[in-house]
């Protein structure tokens, strides 16, 4: 799973403590609800926007492997928070 495969209303269980670009810290154990995401191509510059909070990563730097999320390292789905 990663961030482009988020659907409105998925709920999302951080798995690994990280910060976005913003340096707002994410919690491992947090749950998130996801709402949207908008993404500006030119910047490669995504904006995560949650019920509970709005993350803020980027293609282009260190964020990008939470982009990624490979093998679930940094969030994963959680279906008992939905």
């Amino acid at each position: 799973m990663n961030l482009w495969n988020l659907k409105p209303g998925a709920a999302i269980r951080i798995v690994q403590t990280f910060r976005d670009r913003a340096g707002k810290e994410f919690a491992a154990g947090t749950i998130l609800h996801f709402t949207h995401r908008d993404y500006v191509p030119y910047e490669s510059q995504h904006t995560v926007c949650f019920e509970e909070t709005t993350m803020y990563l980027c293609d282009t730097d260190a964020s990008a492997d939470i982009v990624e999320n490979r093998d679930e390292q940094f969030f994963t789905s959680d279906t008992s928070a939905s």
